[in-house]
């Protein structure tokens, strides 16, 4: 099984083949939930560069803490201040929350296309069955990120402490060294 960009990836072009929809986009939620960083973006057949963005005016914006949001038609009328929607005429779209381990919002899943939907029902089906896998790849990564950062804390840390280590043997033995200069004198002088 691929992970990671991959994943995400493949999972953004299925979605939107097999869901007949122009733009897919798959998101961690960032910021108290009021952003979103996309891990891929899939428009009109072709990956498009990642990018953060405010989820407010937006209907990702209405999606967080629900299962699944669907807007089978005008869209763009309900979200007017959202620029994508407007630049791409989208006329329908489906949404749904990532959910963590712990059932805390943690990404997102939007998918959204020209003309209006055709069937809501497969696609919230769709979208709620890879929801989970999506969900547990955002987890791993997010793990994969903090053990990294611990790692690289514990690791300064060692080297922190070897440092000081050092430090304390170097005297140490400049005390051993002076000690049996003295002692050298004083067997001498005797």
């Amino acid at each position: 099984p691929s992970s990671g960009e991959v994943f995400f990836q493949s999972l953004a072009r299925y979605l939107g083949q097999s869901l007949g929809m122009d733009f897919v986009c798959i998101d961690r939620l960032e910021k108290g939930l009021l952003a979103a960083e996309t891990v891929a973006i899939y428009f009109d057949g072709k990956f498009e560069d990642n990018v953060s963005y405010t989820l407010k005016d937006t209907p990702c914006g209405d999606v967080v803490g629900k299962a699944v949001c669907c807007f089978g038609k005008d869209v763009r009328r309900l979200f007017p201040k959202d620029v994508v929607l407007q630049e791409m005429a989208a006329e329908s779209y489906v949404g749904t929350t990532l959910w963590s381990y712990d059932g805390k919002p943690i990404g997102l899943i939007a998918i959204i296309g020209r003309k209006p939907l055709a069937n809501s029902r497969l696609a919230e089906s769709v979208l709620k069955l890879v929801a989970v896998r999506a969900a547990g790849e955002l987890e791993r990564q997010r793990t994969e990120v903090a053990l990294r950062r611990e790692h690289d804390e514990l690791e300064l840390r060692v080297q922190e402490r070897t440092a000081d280590l050092k430090q304390v043997v170097e005297e140490l033995q400049g005390e051993v060294r002076t000690r049996q200069r003295i002692e050298q004198s004083l067997r001498e002088s005797e």
